[in-house]
């Protein structure tokens, strides 16, 4: 009876190891032959590709909606500028030769300025005075400094009562330092130093040439010369950051400057968490590039993730390739 007991229950598991084969090997085959890896593989891909396409449109929301709305504060400079010249103030002839021949609206713009980078969430904003012809300048070599105000928040995540304390002047004359509550940046200049860095930077250079050479420009919307750029670290800029600035116009089309807004680096980098990229996956990374006139080039801005970078240089270019019949590029 005892060796009876034990040939059935070796027999069941024979039976059972068997049952388990089989179907083993049918889920294998229908893994293989039925699409199943693809499937898998393509839904993997289309949650990867809707994460990202999330990020982005949260990203350009931001960018249009509050980063980049500067035209109201545009407008309250150009009417305080406009008072000035009217009442004998200023002069646009020496408006950007000296900080003194600016004082007057440079103290006026500043409260401008404060509002600016506390309503919109930026980490800095900045004002730039200059009446001169950029190109002749740039094509006869003198870059000179100019006068304006760069005013820099550390924290603007935090609240407004409590901000005070991240306002930090990165450039303003000594005088208009003396009248104000808040500190100097490390490397506080009294001047946009362009002289030093031998070269009129793309956030004054590039809105203020496409107003210049505009004709009837008070009757385009300002916005139309908007500027996006990016500047790392040199001569002219301590910091890596995201650029947004305009030209600023008077009633009889006289440009005089520029107003922008800054998003440091590291601030835009903790809005690209890449950790939701890949399920279970530190591997990930978000890139942010400037894109040339071939689409699959693109100047490297900023990387958040460890994945890309090894090859990833500041300044430099990154070459994509689509892969065929999906979203994915390498």
């Amino acid at each position: 009876m005892k060796k009876r007991g034990v040939s059935i229950a070796v027999k069941m598991v024979a039976l059972l190891l068997v049952i388990f084969v089989f179907e083993g090997m049918l889920i294998g085959y229908n893994v293989i032959h039925g699409d199943v890896l693809e499937y898998m593989q393509t839904n993997e891909r289309n949650i990867f590709h809707e994460r990202v396409v999330n990020r982005k449109n949260y990203l350009e929301e931001k960018m249009r909606v509050r980063w980049a709305d500067i035209e109201d504060s545009t407008t309250k400079i150009n009417n305080m500028t406009q008072k000035l010249v009217d009442e004998g103030t200023i002069s646009l002839d020496s408006l950007d030769k000296s900080s003194e021949s600016s004082m007057p609206l440079l103290k006026e713009a500043s409260d401008v300025l404060i509002s600016l980078v506390r309503s919109n969430g930026v980490t800095g904003a900045f004002l730039v005075l200059n009446t001169e012809n950029l190109e002749e300048k740039k094509q006869e070599g003198l870059y000179e400094d100019k006068p304006g105000l760069y005013l820099h928040d550390y924290d603007p995540a935090s609240r407004a009562w409590e901000r005070n304390q991240d306002l930090l002047w990165s450039y303003a004359p000594a005088e208009f330092i003396r009248q104000q509550e808040f500190s100097t940046d490390e490397g506080w200049k009294t001047k946009f130093n362009f002289s030093q860095c031998g070269d009129y930077l793309p956030y004054l250079y590039e809105p203020y040439k496409a107003a210049k050479n505009t004709e009837n420009v008070k009757e385009r919307d300002i916005l139309d010369f908007g500027y996006w750029g990016y500047t790392g670290i040199n001569d002219c800029a301590q910091k890596e950051a995201i650029m947004y600035s305009v030209p600023l116009v008077l009633e009889d089309g006289t440009v005089y400057g520029v107003l922008g807004i800054d998003l440091m680096s590291e601030y835009v980098k903790k809005l690209l968490p890449y950790l939701e990229l890949i399920d279970d996956n530190k591997d990930g990374s978000y890139f942010i590039g400037i894109q040339k006139g071939d689409e699959s080039t693109a100047e490297n801005v900023l990387l958040s993730g460890n994945t890309y970078m090894s090859a990833f240089s500041q300044g430099g270019e990154t070459v994509f390739s689509k892969k065929r019949r999906t979203n994915l590029y390498r």
